[in-house]
């Protein structure tokens, strides 16, 4: 019930609308002439298009105000009936705003995402620097080198194995 309701005051919305913008007057559904086609919206084909007119309106009245509901919860039936004329009135605005909020929502959970995959990354990465720094140290240069370093291959596999991992993950 409260969604049919928003609906119909949406669409009333949408027809104060069109009558704001037109001052006073309403456009009929019609067939635009081919010239105010190319004036408007030079990519269409004209024989394609039909202008709904207040039908237009209505619908986008209509959508907004269910739309507006997912961002505001009117308290009560009166403040519904004012959110929603108001939505149904403001259709376009109120579309641009809502996918304004969702793509500032994808973008913050992607940061957070790319935040998260690079402490991933940086604690494997210190994980790989820590077994590098267990590994023999090489002779200082000028010293005579007395002994050959040997180093376990199962820990030079570790360390890549990490750093393959750490790569894996930012890819």
């Amino acid at each position: 019930m409260v969604l049919l309701l928003t609906f119909i005051t949406g669409g009333v919305g949408g027809i104060v609308y069109e009558l704001l913008i037109l001052q006073g007057n309403i456009e009929l559904p019609h067939k635009p002439d081919p010239e105010e086609i190319t004036d408007k919206f030079p990519y269409a084909i004209s024989k394609f298009v039909y202008d709904l007119g207040i039908f237009a309106r209505i619908i986008i009245g209509a959508a907004a105000a269910l739309a507006a509901l997912l961002v505001l919860t009117p308290a009560t039936t009166t403040t519904l009936l004012a959110t929603s004329l108001v939505a149904g009135s403001a259709g376009t605005s109120v579309f641009r705003s809502i996918q304004d909020r969702l793509l500032a929502a994808l973008a913050q959970k992607d940061a957070a995402d790319k935040g998260a995959q690079l402490q991933k990354q940086t604690v494997i990465i210190n994980q790989a620097l820590g077994k590098v720094s267990n590994l023999p140290k090489p002779p200082v240069a000028g010293k005579a080198i007395t002994d050959s370093i040997s180093v376990d291959p199962s820990k030079l596999n570790e360390i890549a194995q990490l750093l393959s991992e750490a790569k894996g993950i930012g890819a």
